[in-house]
């Protein structure tokens, strides 16, 4: 049996090229779970993680005004100032089927919004993070959209990271998203996120990524995998005992 016979079969045991996918998926309809289909990767909740005085004004379902659906909202006060310390970020995990080999990451979409009722001006920035390097330092950013003036206004804005040039990964990873007062925003703010004074939210939040997987071959195929190799041995001329 020639050894070639076998490459048929070697070649099921190899990486499949790698797929775009969605692989989280947050409109934050009823929930902060995510609504992707990719059977290959499990995207965890989109979790608050926000400590001090107003750290139950972070990271609510609200439908802030410019909005047509829920999102995910805060106060601006809310997000730590040199007068209120503490943190306001979102974490989410994505999880690797043992069948992938590696996992790309593109780009993370979404539409920010902001709005004040006292006037002034408002505006937050975002940057995100991940578990690679132990959230050290951001690896994207970008301005989101600003308001000014008096009285009540609001305004959103598509935003893209272009996370295209990050390295591949082989296991489970952590982003963490987090909204930054920008600087110039003035930021007071009252009442509940939903008729907050000053706040902002996010919504329709998408990752997109390229998955490759090793797939593992059918049934069949491993038993005549199994019934080459016992042939081969088979035909193997045997050495003589002396």
């Amino acid at each position: 049996m020639k050894p070639s016979s076998l490459a048929p079969l070697l070649l099921l045991l190899l990486p499949v090229a790698g797929q775009g996918a969605i692989v989280a998926q947050y409109n934050f309809d009823s929930d902060f779970a995510s609504s992707d289909a990719e059977p290959l990767t499990s995207a965890g909740v989109f979790l608050s993680q926000a400590t001090g005085t107003f750290a139950g004004e972070f990271g609510v379902l609200g439908t802030p005004a410019g909005a047509s659906s829920q999102t995910a909202a805060w106060s601006a006060r809310s997000l730590p100032t040199p007068t209120r310390p503490g943190s306001a970020w979102f974490d989410f995990t994505i999880g690797l089927d043992p069948s992938v080999s590696e996992i790309s990451f593109s780009s993370l979409d979404f539409t920010a919004y902001v709005f004040h009722t006292i006037g002034g001006t408002t505006a937050f920035n975002y940057e995100l993070f991940w578990s690679v390097d132990g959230f050290g330092s951001p690896i994207a950013s970008a301005n989101g959209p600003s308001i000014s003036g008096g009285g009540s206004l609001n305004d959103s804005e598509a935003l893209s990271f272009d996370l295209s040039a990050l390295p591949a990964q082989t296991t489970d990873v952590t982003f963490r998203f987090d909204p930054v007062l920008a600087p110039g925003s003035d930021g007071n703010g009252g009442g509940a996120v939903e008729t907050s004074q000053r706040g902002g939210a996010v919504d329709n939040l998408v990752l997109n990524a390229t998955v490759s997987a090793v797939p593992l071959p059918p049934t069949p195929l491993l038993l005549a995998a199994g019934a080459v190799l016992l042939a081969r041995q088979a035909g193997r001329p045997r050495l003589a005992a002396g």
